[in-house]
């Protein structure tokens, strides 16, 4: 590998990822294979994928006077057309954790929602289950659980706007291939052909991770995507403006920055329910941190020009910064009161909600956990 593209290959160690494999520089191929290989993905297994930290839904449930959003009030709140989904596939991509069928069940039950049928698809990397989790070191435990969490959220949200469609979870390794393969797998249309892709995952496009050839790769795949008619819906983001940097510049995240996406920011509702108000996210320090904070991402980017058909014109707040993709271009409810869902409801044991409760530095008992916003 190192003879063949001179990736510069080492064993890395970081706090958030523990052991990996990654690169120095960029990687080379041979002059004569220019225009041929146009990207070398899986020798550097580095986190690219992020996405908004349990932390700051458990300090957001706290700040807020409404209590969390049902479906038929987030129905209502943003005027979703009438229907159930019924005949259409959605896609969901997801880069830890796993989906446990008992929660959604007991959402759809305490809603009197049909139960929507769900299907894993690895894309690179097999979802864990609830008892292959329960068997992990403490550590492992927490971590899988607390990515759950996530996925489960974003399951039981899809479900609960539309109760009658057929859901498909894609699961991809954190990594540049894990991205292309999911993106790839999604165009191949098996198992499924969905009308719509969310993905709450991103990181800064001009991050050093990122390799140039990842954010070409990547972005074609999402045209591609486009061009089949999905509409891909993308976060953008839960760090502000700073999008986990600290450069002093303004960062947007990618892919939310591509311009073949539906870029969504976050909001959250203020006030009580009969007199509320809707804003941008922000809570103290406006970054994600061990203790809650974050807000919505946006801003403009410094890789991608603006797209024709984005009629709006905003100054980078870099100097120099071309003419380039604004983001977000819609926004719905990130922040409080946030969600009415479900994750590890009592007929689970209760040292699972003892260890949730030591992960997320609060304490609930087991009835808590079943009606818990996340």
């Amino acid at each position: 590998m190192e003879r063949a593209f001179q990736p510069h290959l080492g064993i890395y160690k970081s706090h958030e990822q523990g052991e990996f494999r990654g690169r120095r520089g960029e990687i080379q191929i041979p002059a004569e294979l220019v225009g041929i290989v146009t990207g070398v993905f899986g020798l550097d297994e580095r986190r690219v994928a992020r996405r908004k930290a349990v932390h700051t839904a458990t300090a957001a449930t706290v700040s807020s006077k409404m209590i969390p959003l049902s479906p038929p009030v987030l129905q209502d709140h943003y005027n979703f057309p009438p229907g159930t989904g019924e005949g259409q596939q959605i896609a969901i991509a997801e880069f830890e954790g796993g989906y446990f069928q008992e929660d959604l069940a007991a959402f759809c039950k305490k809603y009197s929602l049909p139960v929507p049928k769900v299907t894993s698809v690895p894309a690179g990397l097999t979802p864990l289950t609830l008892a292959e989790i329960q068997k992990l070191s403490p550590q492992q435990r927490d971590d899988e659980l607390s990515a759950s969490i996530e996925v489960n959220m974003d399951v039981q949200i899809v479900a609960g706007l539309c109760p009658r469609s057929e859901i498909f979870v894609y699961f991809a390794p954190f990594t540049q291939k894990g991205w292309v393969d999911l993106l790839h797998k999604i165009m191949t249309g098996a198992p499924a052909k969905p009308v719509a892709l969310s993905i709450s995952w991103g990181l800064a496009e001009d991050c050093p991770d990122w390799s140039a050839a990842a954010l070409t790769a990547i972005n074609e795949r999402l045209e591609a995507v486009a061009l089949l008619g999905i509409t891909v819906c993308v976060s953008s983001g839960d760090d502000g403006s700073g999008d986990e940097l600290t450069d002093g510049r303004a960062h947007v995240e990618f892919p939310s920055s591509s311009p073949f996406v539906l870029s969504v920011g976050g909001t959250m509702i203020n006030g009580s329910a009969a007199n509320s108000s809707e804003q941008a996210w922000w809570e103290s320090p406006g970054q994600r941190t061990n203790q809650g904070g974050g807000s919505s991402g946006g801003g403009v980017s410094t890789v991608f020009p603006r797209p024709k058909w984005q009629n709006v014109q905003v100054k980078s707040l870099n100097k120099g910064s071309i003419d380039a993709s604004v983001l977000p271009d819609v926004a719905a409810l990130a922040g409080p009161p946030l969600y009415d869902l479900i994750f590890l409801g009592p007929r689970f044991p209760q040292w699972w909600h003892q260890r949730l409760d030591a992960t997320l530095g609060g304490a609930r008992g087991a009835d808590q956990w079943e009606h818990r916003c996340v």
